[in-house]
């Protein structure tokens, strides 16, 4: 039975699984769909240099924000990380755009096509015990 949008399966069915199937399931080919798009569109003259600068420093600007927000919600009333630890952090968050975001893409793609294929399975891996440090 399909569950998403059913009000018998209340806030799961209104909110959860459509937020699931929109943004974690849908969500990635309407980002890689439309970096595609800007990026063909300025290689065949449709849009300038300028405007897909600006598209995508505005992509750059929206992930650093989120990472940030982020960031600071945990280190908000907490002591985990030490200054120069959560700098580390700042600086990776402007850095993630270029290198992490495409590795979760991927990853994405991946995954939705071997569900696609019927493939329902992970990986499982042999967790090693090591001594505690001391």
């Amino acid at each position: 039975p399909i569950s998403i949008g059913n009000p018998r399966y209340k806030a799961f069915g209104l909110l959860a699984l459509p937020y699931y199937l929109v943004y974690e399931v849908l969500g990635v080919f309407f980002e890689l769909s439309s970096i595609t798009l800007v990026f063909l569109s300025m290689l065949t003259g449709l849009i300038s240099l300028k405007v897909f600068f600006i598209f995508t420093g505005f992509m750059v600007f929206s992930q650093v924000l989120v990472s940030l927000l982020s960031l600071l919600s945990l280190c908000r009333g907490s002591n985990l990380f030490t200054i120069r630890y959560v700098s580390y952090l700042v600086l990776l968050s402007f850095l993630e755009y270029f290198w992490y975001r495409w590795v979760i893409i991927a990853a994405k793609i991946k995954g939705t096509y071997k569900f696609i294929r019927g493939v329902r399975s992970y990986d499982q891996f042999a967790r090693e015990h090591t001594q505690p440090l001391t």
